[in-house]
């Protein structure tokens, strides 16, 4: 897990950097005409989610991991909390679906680390790595407007 503001992302690219400024370039250009929706950056080993939505309250949200791709997740607008959690720590809470690429997690809150999440700061997980986005950031739900960039692991760990 990478959490920091977006100016600082290079910092983490690595020998790979093309990978990341093509989904770190979505993001800084992004506009607010941009539909939600699917977004192709690179067929289906990259793309971005743009979406729109109200958070929930923390006993309505569970964590969730994936195999297959990396997320990198920014808010354009509002605010929520993403937790993170070692899915060493959970216990898992249904089947994983492989078409999907999530498996749901029961959480765990004395081993989550929250991560308050507004504009210009970035989250990264990396497969198997838990998450739970979207919880509230105060007691009251409120819209946001996220991207969330789907990297499939084989650019990153070739």
């Amino acid at each position: 897990m990478i959490y920091d503001k977006i100016e600082n992302w290079a910092t983490y690219a690595g020998g790979k950097k093309k990978v990341w400024e093509k989904a770190f370039n979505f993001i800084s250009d992004f506009s607010a005409d941009i539909a939600d929706g699917r977004h192709e950056l690179d067929g289906q080993l990259m793309y971005a989610n743009v979406q729109s939505y109200e958070t929930r309250a923390l006993h309505d949200s569970r964590v969730e991991m994936h195999r297959e791709y990396i997320d990198i997740q920014v808010l354009v607008s509002g605010q929520e909390v993403i937790f993170y959690n070692s899915i060493s720590t959970l216990k898992r809470d249904g089947k994983f679906n492989d078409a999907k690429d999530c498996g749901f997690y029961e959480r765990n809150m004395k081993t989550a680390v929250p991560l308050p999440m507004e504009a210009g700061f970035f989250a990264i997980f990396f497969p198997e790595e838990g998450h739970m986005p979207g919880v509230n950031f105060s007691e009251v739900a409120e819209p946001v407007r996220k991207i969330v960039v789907k990297i499939h692991k084989s650019l990153i760990f070739k």
